[in-house]
């Protein structure tokens, strides 16, 4: 059977789609984590390259971050350069892939989401060339306003 140069050519365009949206990565996954970034943020798609081995991604870059944070009522000092969610809960900034499976293994009730506020050096998609890691915390906002430390990244 041969194969003509149009249809080798369309079939290596679909597949650098499909490798690139993380469809088949994380598709056997529950849970659709939509993610909401600037489109003029880079460290939002090295973020969404760790989160999409375990979550399907879906990403919309055409609303501005501003509104959809005071939509979902993020506390302003939590706000980040993309907002993410996943199921019920609210994922902002570059929290680490494992805490955001914790968070939807435990279901704790009166969490509203997690955030890694600003964007610390060594952050899940916040990496540095020379390996440098800055020690950060995850925190949790929850329904009564309160912040709780989810998680300690210590850094390297």
């Amino acid at each position: 059977m041969t194969v003509s140069r149009r249809k080798a050519l369309f079939g290596g365009v679909a597949l650098a789609v499909f490798a690139r949206t993380g469809a088949g990565r994380a598709a056997t996954s529950p849970y659709r984590l939509t993610l909401y970034r600037d489109p003029h943020c880079a460290c939002c798609l090295d973020w969404v390259a760790a989160v999409e081995k375990i979550f399907v991604v879906e990403m919309i870059t055409s609303r501005p971050l501003a509104e959809v944070n005071k939509q979902l009522d993020i506390p302003y000092d939590l706000w980040s350069c993309h907002t993410g969610v996943v199921d019920k809960y609210i994922i902002e900034g570059h929290v680490p892939p494992a805490d955001i499976e914790r968070l939807l293994r435990e279901r704790p009730d009166n969490v509203r989401g997690l955030s890694v506020p600003g964007m610390p050096i060594g952050a899940p998609g916040m990496e540095s060339p020379d390996g440098r890691a800055d020690p950060f915390t995850v925190l949790a906002f929850r329904t009564d306003g309160e912040l709780r430390t989810w998680s300690r990244h210590n850094g390297a």
